[in-house]
């Protein structure tokens, strides 16, 4: 190697190693900290300006590490070797190849000859075992130690049944090692390839087994990265189909109530029941167009004034009466959908309309300390604590809603009931402010 160190030679092999490992393991967490890369990690066929960009992203820090071997003789961030054999192993033979000779000219300028060709074999070598491998997830799985029975791993790949691609890797990245270990005892005295060396055996061994460790540290970082990735992108798709579960489970409940409020006018009142089908049908257009989770409290408004005037169409603007109090500022908020409709039929059906004069229902929304707060009250008959209607906040569709609400927001929210006999109940929903994104069109 080049240079002199005041630690004897094999402790001082031993420390660079150690901290080549620490170098590649910081470069792979701050790469998996890159969104563009992380995006890279999941593509398995990538286009040309997707190589380009795992070419810029890996190759720039290679070579500033190269640069401070050179410049600064501090040969453990020197780790273009492990890097050129995984960019092959990300982007294909080609990509590593070229990526690998390009790094390798650098050093040219203190005359080590061999560093293109042998940085350029390392990059190929990654990229034809990618080509090669017929599943590529076995390729992340990749680390130096397991346990292996050598035979039944040899017997395998010499029958070509279930190839073992732990076996593959280890024996290719310390065969690419040790290549280089013996092209620079083969040029030891015109010194036209860097490599750490040593004539102790122990030495040499850790020499070979450093460099299956490192590309397998940098692999284990960024698949940990992916399993992440994958874990939040499945959780994700789990809420979505229990939102989408509980918000199927409020439409048909909306529909049945709403069927039976127009079948009580078709014969009294056909005129009005006729009109009531024409806004049902409205509502479930807008229903049916989109399969959002979420909406603006704007567009959840329109929504209920729809389900509003079916209701005031069959208890009469006598009975019923709506009144909204919204703060402007509130209507670019974000609420999951359909999440107004069963408070408000709760206040209808158990409120209004026991009560012989009937009542009022009043819609609130106002903004406080970061939170959206949203409330329905009615001057209906009420109900006791302990009446069972204040179980699971009253019925099937406010269950629905705290639920839904829990699964979205966990723990920061509140979904409160207050209710006295003879004066009527409140409904207060309270949750993060969330200001909607304005689509692309």
């Amino acid at each position: 190697m080049h240079g002199s160190s005041a630690f004897p030679q094999p402790e001082f092999i031993l420390l660079t190693l150690l901290l080549k490992m620490g170098v590649i393991a910081a470069l792979a967490s701050v790469m998996a900290r890159s969104k563009t890369f992380e995006n890279l990690l999941f593509v398995e066929r990538k286009d040309f300006k997707e190589k380009m960009i795992l070419v810029f992203l890996l190759g720039i820090p290679l070579g500033v590490g190269e640069g401070a071997r050179l410049l600064l003789n501090y040969a453990a961030a020197d780790v273009s070797l492990e890097g050129s054999f995984l960019i092959g192993l990300l982007g294909g033979y080609v990509t590593g190849g070229v990526t690998g000779g390009v790094l390798g000219l650098l050093p040219l300028f203190r005359k080590e000859w061999l560093s293109p060709l042998m940085l350029a074999i390392a990059g190929l070598l990654g990229g034809l075992l990618r080509a090669l491998c017929k599943n590529k997830e076995d390729l992340w799985h990749f680390s130096p130690f397991f346990d292996l029975n050598i035979y039944r791993s040899l017997r395998n790949a010499l029958t070509f049944r279930n190839v073992d691609w732990q076996l593959i890797l280890l024996a290719s990245t310390v065969g690419i090692e040790a290549l280089r270990l013996f092209l620079v005892r083969l040029h030891r005295s015109s010194i036209w390839l860097y490599s750490q060396n040593s004539s102790t055996p122990w030495i040499v061994f850790c020499i070979l087994i450093s460099t299956p460790m490192a590309i397998g540290i940098a692999l284990k970082v960024w698949n940990s990265r992916r399993v992440e990735v994958k874990l939040e992108e499945q959780e994700r798709l789990v809420m979505q189909a229990r939102l989408d579960a509980l918000k199927n489970q409020i439409n048909p409940h909306f529909l049945f109530n709403t069927l039976n409020s127009i079948a009580s006018l078709i014969r009294t009142h056909p005129e009005d029941a006729r009109g009531m089908v024409y806004k049902l049908s409205n509502l479930l257009r807008k229903l049916l167009k989109t399969r959002n989770n979420f909406v603006t409290l704007k567009e959840e408004l329109d929504s209920i004034d729809d389900y509003l005037d079916i209701e005031v169409t069959r208890f009469g603007p006598e009975k019923l009466r709506v009144v909204k109090s919204i703060d402007p500022a509130t209507l670019d908020q974000t609420v999951p959908s359909m999440i107004l409709q069963p408070i408000i039929e709760n206040s209808i059906k158990h409120g209004i309309s026991p009560k012989i004069d009937g009542g009022t229902v009043q819609i609130r929304a106002y903004r406080n300390d970061g939170h959206l707060i949203i409330q329905v009250s009615d001057d209906g008959v009420g109900m006791a604590l302990n009446h069972p209607q204040s179980e699971r906040f009253g019925g099937i569709g406010i269950a629905n809603v705290n639920e839904r609400l829990r699964v979205v927001y966990g723990d920061d929210f509140q979904l409160q009931l207050q209710s006295e006999p003879g004066k009527g109940t409140v409904t207060q929903i309270r949750i993060p402010e969330l200001e909607a994104v304005p689509s692309r069109k």
